[in-house]
């Protein structure tokens, strides 16, 4: 019998002052190219279902090459790996951009498997890095609910799928930073699986959202025995603290939502760090009172710490103060939200 083929899917890593962070996953290979909301909804159920069921390699070792440092590691269980290692040699040019090389390998295939990924880096004119949740902060998924969070992703139509009104500009706004061509690092991060990652490349270029790497996609170990995600341990801490360790000469703005635990993650870094912490942007989804109280809550112990934080419904609560700030170009003007598209 001959050994199924295997894929190596490399995400965009990052690579601050010293330290690169890449990512990726070993997966059996699928003939599907899905074509993201494309045909009916039957075709899209299907590319849909063939997309997200788990084809995980685990334990697959894997070699990694950038600026001229190699180092190993291996997938975990889900057959992912996150990886971090020195890199004080990158090429210093005017690029942003630059490569790695892996190898993986693993008994069931009979030949080593190789692909090259993407690292984005900084340049001197950066002026602030930028962490920001996807779900229910830049696009509505409905990341607390499961089975809605499916539909949305995968059978919605790719074209209805919209930014919360202004949250594009806000963010291109913020990668140009207050001298309009600062080209700000910008990280974000999900509870999304991995297998959208291609949606939301085509989710960030269809509305010129500045690009970067996505930490925390995980895996929802979808199986045809379990056709439902399970619950993940919560890395989005680990991942953040990764991302400030790369860029530990940059200060940061953190932008989330108050559906999930965003408010309580990011009060966490800036009580340990607040000095590096210069505001946190929280959308409140408006869930309940009590949800309310909380934020007014985390908000009045961050001001004694002198740590701003901003709880508000709409994004001009956010564009407003990142203006006051100074943190955006004067030449280029908030223009008004457009009637909102879920």
């Amino acid at each position: 019998m001959n050994k199924p083929e295997l894929e190596l899917v490399l995400f965009r890593g990052f690579c601050g002052s010293d330290v690169a962070c890449v990512a990726g996953r070993v997966q059996l290979r699928s003939q599907l190219v899905p074509e993201f909301g494309a045909g009916g909804f039957r075709r899209r159920l299907k590319d849909a279902w063939r997309l997200v069921i788990s084809r995980k390699v685990p334990r697959a070792e894997i070699e990694l090459s950038f600026a001229g440092h190699d180092w190993q590691t291996a997938t975990d269980s889900h057959g992912y790996f996150f990886s971090c290692h020195s890199a004080n040699d990158v090429v210093a040019d005017s690029s942003t951009r630059h490569h790695y090389r892996c190898r993986a390998r693993h008994d069931i295939c009979a030949e080593p498997i190789t692909a090259t990924g993407e690292v984005m880096t900084t340049d001197a004119l950066a002026e602030r890095l930028m962490i920001s949740d996807i779900d229910d902060t830049i696009v509505h998924t409905g990341v607390a609910n499961k089975l809605k969070m499916l539909w949305h992703l995968y059978f919605a139509d790719s074209s209805a799928r919209r930014p919360f009104p202004g949250m594009d500009r806000l963010l291109r706004r913020l990668h140009a930073g207050s001298s309009g061509s600062a080209s700000n690092p910008m990280l974000y991060v999900s509870r999304s699986p991995w297998s959208i990652y291609p949606m939301l490349e085509a989710f960030f270029q269809q509305h010129d959202i500045p690009d970067g790497p996505v930490l925390l996609l995980r895996d929802w170990g979808i199986s045809w025995r379990h056709p439902l995600p399970r619950r993940a341990e919560d890395h989005k801490q680990r991942m953040i603290d990764s991302a400030m360790r790369s860029f530990a000469d940059l200060p940061i703005i953190l932008i989330g939502d108050s559906g999930q635990h965003d408010p309580e993650v990011y009060a966490d870094i800036a009580e340990r760090d607040p000095a590096r912490v210069q505001a946190i942007y929280i959308r409140d989804l408006g869930l309940s009172s009590a949800r309310s109280k909380q934020l007014r809550a985390i908000g009045d112990r961050l001001a004694r710490q002198g740590v701003e934080f901003v709880a508000t419904s709409d994004t001009t609560g956010f564009t407003q103060h990142a203006e006051a700030k100074g943190w955006l170009s004067t030449a280029a003007p908030t223009p008004p939200d457009p009637m909102p598209g879920k």
